[in-house]
């Protein structure tokens, strides 16, 4: 939800508390004087949990509706076996489909959560696996404080990388081009940029070249980039961990469990055959106010209490109303930008996030992973091997006193630096793009992982061959 919708939600919920606290007398129907009387913000049909027909303002789809609106309507009347209104046992294909419809989705919440529990295990278990090797091959240990200054250094700057992304992809959508274009062009720059803050770390870790110009692992500065890109690492995987969660939890309060999924399609379909029917009889009964429907049919007449239609201030009972009418709206707002996140990720993704298999979660987590080692394994041997790293030796050992400029030497290229930049800028927005929309929709969730595994894998392999890690 953007921002001028959320500015216009909450202009809408100061406008109706302060109407609310400050009106003289009660509403004309009769006031709620419990939670089961009072009258929802959102449409609800008369005697259902979900409204067909509410087309007004405040009128809603049967998509924005909870299992629990579900499960509190007709449960006297519900049972597992049901029909679909002519006497025919809906099948479990059926009974899917018009979950479907009513944005409901089959499956334990709980059970959805455990499984998620494989991702962040497949991130630990292969950032362990890799973690060790610069001890495995006996590189020379820098001295301490080694290795947190790297760590350090890697989660802060993919950190940066990770907050620039938003600005970045709010400025391009300020561009008169297309949509599809703009993010292109957006998700190739954010990969240009990550690169960019690779190389930076480099220098301002301080590592000298290694002796002939040729990069082995033999040197401390293989250690030290190493942990540098074990810090990106972990930085990349609690962020897509807790992100996936986040996803998985716009989910909670529209799944059903199969148990309650025959009983909860009931109840909705003779909720939507009732109010057919009521609307057929009262053809003139659609002029509600702002497209609200109530939920039991209240009496507006006058009471002997209020001859002639006048009614006198009740504070105690305003209150009470204008208590219940604030918790309701907070509620239908929380809804609201649930299901638009919801409508988001099923635009980004083509399908639910809960039909994306655990293991296709967890392939991309590990091609992230192997990308991000393999890129910075590929940038700091080539930035090691190019005179810009020679140049920024001897101005780092310089004291600050009396630094100077220091010249690039005249026999040495930075040609091979900058094609190695360029190559892994491309590949990187190439995968980026294919991670963005709309082309993630169109390729699929599963294509995406696997392009990206095998892109990973071959980027941390070439990495660890301009090392000698292959030799």
């Amino acid at each position: 939800m953007g921002f001028g919708k959320l500015a216009l939600a909450a202009a809408a919920y100061k406008a109706a508390a302060e109407e609310l606290e400050h009106s003289p007398e009660p509403q004309p129907q009769a006031p709620a004087t419990s939670s089961s009387a009072r009258r929802p913000l959102l449409p609800q049909a008369s005697g259902s949990g979900i409204s067909t027909t509410g087309n007004g303002y405040g009128a809603t789809h049967s998509r924005h509706y909870s299992p629990e609106a579900l499960r509190r309507t007709n449960s006297a009347e519900s049972g597992y076996g049901f029909g679909n209104g002519n006497g025919a046992v809906l099948d479990d294909e059926a009974v899917e489909s018009l979950l479907d419809e009513a944005g409901l989705f089959v499956g334990n919440y709980r059970t959805y959560v455990l499984l998620y529990a494989f991702v962040p295990l497949a991130c630990i278990v292969f950032l362990a696996l890799l973690a060790p090797i610069p001890a495995y091959l006996h590189t020379p240990a820098p001295s301490s404080p080694f290795p947190f200054p790297e760590l350090l250094l890697g989660a802060a700057l993919w950190s940066l990388a990770y907050v620039l992304a938003p600005p970045l992809y709010t400025l391009f959508s300020l561009l008169p081009l297309p949509p599809a274009l703009s993010t292109s062009l957006a998700a190739s720059t954010h990969a240009v940029l990550r690169n960019a803050l690779r190389v930076a770390a480099l220098p301002i870790l301080e590592l000298s070249q290694p002796m002939g110009g040729h990069t082995t692992y033999r040197s401390a500065a293989f250690a030290h980039v190493w942990a540098f890109a074990m810090g990106c690492g972990a930085a990349d995987a609690c962020a897509g961990v807790w992100q996936g969660y986040s996803q998985l939890a716009l989910y909670r309060d529209v799944m059903v469990s199969p148990e309650e999924a025959r009983r909860v399609v009931g109840a909705w379909l003779r909720g939507r055959a009732r109010s057919s029917a009521h609307h057929q009889h009262q053809p003139h009964h659609n002029q509600q106010q702002h497209g609200y429907q109530h939920t039991q049919s209240t009496s507006t007449s006058t009471s002997p209490e209020h001859g002639h239609g006048h009614s006198h201030p009740r504070p105690l009972r305003v209150n009470s109303t204008g208590a219940l009418a604030r918790t309701e709206l907070e509620h239908d707002l929380d809804a609201l930008v649930s299901l638009k996140a919801r409508e988001d990720l099923e635009e980004l993704y083509g399908v639910h996030i809960v039909g994306i298999p655990v293991f296709v979660t967890c392939v991309l987590r590990v091609a992230s992973l192997a990308l991000l080692l393999g890129f910075t394994l590929v940038m700091s041997a080539a930035w090691l091997s190019s005179p810009y790293a020679s140049a920024s030796t001897a101005f780092s050992r310089q004291s600050s006193s009396s630094r100077q400029m220091v010249l690039l030497p005249h026999t040495e290229s930075v040609g091979p630096f900058w094609v190695t930049f360029v190559v892994v800028c491309v590949a990187h927005g190439a995968l980026a793009t294919v991670h963005a929309p709309p082309l993630l929709r169109r390729v699929g969730a599963h294509a995406a992982a696997y392009v990206g595994l095998v892109l990973g894998l071959g980027a941390l392999f070439a990495g660890l061959g301009m090392w000698d890690v292959l030799a």
